[in-house]
């Protein structure tokens, strides 16, 4: 009896022990309300999680006599619980597969609606229409790069346009009667442009306005293609215009019908939306040259459309110019390039403008920014073309004289001794031309 009271007061203390274990536990828990009760839980969790963990050697509270004596659980491992199924791949479905999947009577049912809902609005019938068939082949997978690879899909889109032309010409002898576009080719044809602007651009040339698109249907269908690539991208779309639009716009009186479908064109395009803009300005900073969005000879041309006269028309390309100067000296990795371009004609421009007119203040500006551009190319060549041009040096001077310390002259401010080394030869050039005894001609 003696040896087995010690156990019954073992056990009596180990009970006592896990009582106030367990009341220290649940005082620290429920000791507290609101904020402190959450801090004091995770204060215990903390407590809890730094105990020491158990050794290998230590037989844990689930562990048998079976295991101990080198038996293997039959219990599955976490990582056989953690194994992935496998990803069942769904079945491709081909364009002819889906076609066939479109009811007839869904698709009547639907033309019906269009013609009855939009009588007169065609272009919200092809837009519905071509919503339509993209829904009901939205589920298909199309090879479209091995199409692309084995088939140039600019020759493609040319073909299309020129069978979208040839349906709207009209027979010699004949009289002259609305166009009949294929509806096919035209879906077909604005979901390429759309998805694809730049395809027209290499063939370019091949559909400018000309002989072969003398009947005004023609010709309005050639702009609506001009406006399914600018759908796409305003970039291509400006492009067009510049390529092929503005030398008909310069060459045809401002009363000719195409002369103000020209204009019309551009006017829808600029000034674009903020987003359209930004791709604009990063496409024209990325390419110069003939290539660019917007040429300097394209500029330089439109700049005299813009201030031929007081007149309406010209007004109208006016108020497109900045737009346009814009985008031909947006800026990037060839602007001292483009510099290098815009001056000598802008300094010829210059000699030949009326003092105090709106053409010489542009003209200015334009100068300006191509000595601030690039002054250690430009400076040299305003020089030499100060020279060939001496009529436009008062203008210039004054332009440079007003503009000095303001943001317009900011880039020309750290090349001062090269511009008074500049300023300072042809200030000799004119004393010496002075002191000669022929002088300076009528002109200088």
């Amino acid at each position: 009896q003696w040896q087995q009271v010690p156990k019954k007061k073992g056990k009596v203390e180990e009970t006592k022990k896990g009582a106030s274990s367990k009341k220290s536990v649940s005082k620290v828990l429920s000791g507290a309300t609101g904020t402190d009760s959450v801090k004091s839980a995770f204060a215990a969790l903390d407590q809890m999680n730094t105990r020491e963990p158990h050794t290998d050697n230590e037989v844990g509270p689930g562990s048998s006599e079976d295991e101990e004596d080198g038996e293997v659980s039959t219990k599955p491992s976490v990582e056989e619980k953690k194994i992935k199924k496998p990803k069942v791949k769904k079945a491709k479905i081909t364009v002819s597969q889906a076609a066939e999947a479109l009811e007839d009577t869904a698709l009547t049912t639907f033309l019906h609606g269009l013609e009855e809902s939009n009588p007169e609005d065609f272009d919200v019938q092809l837009r519905r229409c071509a919503d339509f068939f993209e829904r009901s082949f939205k589920v298909c997978e199309l090879p479209f790069n091995k199409i692309l690879q084995e088939s140039p899909l600019s020759k493609f889109a040319l073909l299309l346009v020129r069978e979208v032309l040839k349906g709207a010409t009209t027979p010699s002898g004949k009289k002259a009667q609305p166009p009949k576009a294929n509806v096919g080719l035209l879906m077909m044809l604005a979901l390429l442009l759309r998805a694809h602007p730049d395809a027209l651009l290499q063939h370019a040339a091949a559909i400018r306005p000309g002989p072969k698109t003398n009947s005004g249907e023609q010709f309005r269908l050639l702009l609506w293609c001009y406006g399914q690539v600018s759908k796409g991208a305003a970039s291509a779309g400006v492009t067009l215009w510049v390529r092929n639009l503005l030398p008909m716009v310069l060459s045809t009186n401002s009363s000719s019908p195409r002369h103000e479908l020209g204009l019309q064109f551009i006017e829808n395009l600029l000034p674009a939306p903020s987003k359209a803009r930004a791709g604009l300005l990063k496409k024209a900073g990325k390419t110069g040259g003939e290539n660019a969005v917007v040429p300097i000879t394209a500029l330089l041309s439109f700049l005299s459309l813009a201030y031929a006269s007081e007149e309406k028309p010209a007004l109208r390309a006016r108020a497109l110019y900045p737009y346009l100067r814009e985008l031909a000296l947006a800026p990037g990795g060839r602007s001292g390039r483009t510099a290098s371009l815009f001056l000598p004609p802008t300094v010829e421009l210059a000699a030949s403008a009326a003092p105090d007119s709106p053409l010489q203040s542009v003209v200015m500006d334009n100068l300006l920014w191509c000595l601030s551009s690039d002054p250690e190319v430009t400076l040299p060549l305003w020089h030499d073309q100060m020279r060939k041009f001496p009529a436009s040096s008062p203008a210039s001077l004054q332009a440079l004289a007003s503009a000095w310390g303001c943001p317009e002259a900011a880039g020309i401010t750290p090349h001062t001794a090269q511009l008074l080394q500049v300023l300072q030869e042809m200030r000799e050039a004119y004393r010496v031309a002075l002191q000669s005894p022929a002088g300076l001609s009528s002109e200088e």
